[in-house]
């Protein structure tokens, strides 16, 4: 089969690109202009050139920044991959617990990354929040605004509780197949009729059958019932209508 093509197809997509224009080509190249000029307002620019970034490689602030996410990272994946791992292997696989398992699990991929830390900043606070109120509450000097280990501490435990689901969930397909069910292929009706049972098949002689024969002439010939009654069988025998 024979395809045309058609390059007017291309036209569809440009409502796509003019909306990725708008919302990050436009964006990106303002935070390139800024990136090598200085403005202090008014629409006055300064050449500046490729200085800030050379201050950036020299920077001793910016290598100690770089570490910290370094290992930052580390920490996030040596937790949440067996920890995501884990609770793949453990879920049900059968059951109602099944569906609440995998809705529970995808909740906190559904919030928001800016939702996401409003949220946890409110519920860590050490005077109003649960989690600071809590542990200064059982004894501990908890606070995540002054103190380096206690924001540590909290940012790892925010990161844990919003992306360890999406290491279960991508675990649960790749090891754990069965839980994911399989959709239900329904098979197609007959368009047959049903055969009949045993004891109510008719039966017919050939005769009765003949009799029955629409008869039309082919080419100079005639063909009549009487000569095909003489070539039937006299025998009875079943007839299954399909």
């Amino acid at each position: 089969m024979n395809k045309t093509v058609n390059q007017k197809a291309w036209f569809f997509v440009i409502p796509v690109f003019v909306l990725v224009a708008f919302n990050a080509i436009i964006p990106l190249m303002t935070v390139v202009n800024y990136a090598f000029q200085e403005t202090f307002g008014n629409n006055v620019f300064m050449w500046e050139g490729t200085r800030w970034f050379k201050q950036i490689l020299v920077s001793e602030r910016f290598h100690a920044a770089l570490g910290r996410q370094v290992l930052f990272t580390l920490i996030i994946l040596v937790i949440q991959i067996p920890l995501g791992i884990f609770i793949a292997l453990n879920m049900p696989k059968e059951g109602i617990g099944v569906p609440i398992c995998l809705v529970l699990m995808s909740m906190p991929l559904l919030i928001p990354w800016n939702v996401v830390g409003a949220m946890w900043n409110i519920f860590a606070l050490p005077d109003i929040g649960f989690l600071g109120h809590s542990l200064n509450a059982m004894g501990f000097d908890y606070n995540f605004t002054q103190q380096s280990g206690d924001a540590w501490f909290t940012t790892i435990l925010m990161d844990v509780w919003h992306w360890t689901s999406f290491v279960t969930e991508g675990s649960i397909i790749a090891l754990s197949p069965e839980t994911v069910k399989k959709p239900v292929v329904q098979k197609p009706k007959s368009t047959t009729s049903p055969l009949p049972k045993e004891g109510n098949i008719p039966k017919i002689t050939a005769n009765k059958y003949i009799n029955n024969i629409p008869i039309t002439n082919v080419g100079s010939e005639t063909p009549s019932k009487e000569m095909a009654k003489t070539k039937s069988l006299k025998k009875p025998f079943r007839f299954i209508p399909v």
